[in-house]
């Protein structure tokens, strides 16, 4: 990270994240990974994952000072019609949250298409709407399952 957001990052704690291992395979296929084996001669994944040490800093209170051009990610606040309630509803999540987060990324980001490849919905039963916390997830083509 650069700039003023470097200097003024809070406390870091130690942690491994798991990247996509480099490999010679991808100059001439995709990465890939199948949920179960549709042909004992084609493998399961063509994927390794590379365990990194990363330094994990406390963004709150400067969530906005994150810009994708110097840290690789920033924070948007969407602008969603969808209820709170719904996000328990994936044909909800998909006609509704999608549609506004796709328009919102066009009109943030001037994109003519913004298209979702994968979107995987994970209700975790420890973040419950009573904790007014919801766990979702969006899983992209790259990346594999969280746990």
């Amino acid at each position: 990270m650069t700039g003023m957001f470097a200097r003024r990052r809070k406390s870091c704690v130690k942690a491994q994240m798991g990247f996509l291992r480099k490999s010679e395979v991808f100059r001439s296929e995709e990465p890939y990974a199948f949920r179960y084996q549709a042909d004992l001669a084609i493998p399961l994944t063509n994927m390794e994952t590379e365990f990194r040490d990363v330094d994990v800093y406390d963004l709150r209170g400067q969530e906005y000072e994150a810009h994708l051009s110097d840290c690789g990610f920033e924070f948007r606040a969407l602008k969603s019609s969808m209820s709170y309630e719904q996000f328990w509803e994936e044909d909800a999540i998909r006609d509704v949250y999608l549609v506004d987060l796709k328009r919102q990324l066009q009109a943030d980001y001037g994109a003519v298409e913004v298209d979702f490849a994968r979107v995987r919905v994970r209700l975790h039963s420890f973040l419950s709407l009573e904790c007014g916390k919801c766990g979702l997830l969006f899983v992209g083509p790259d990346t594999e399952e969280a746990s």
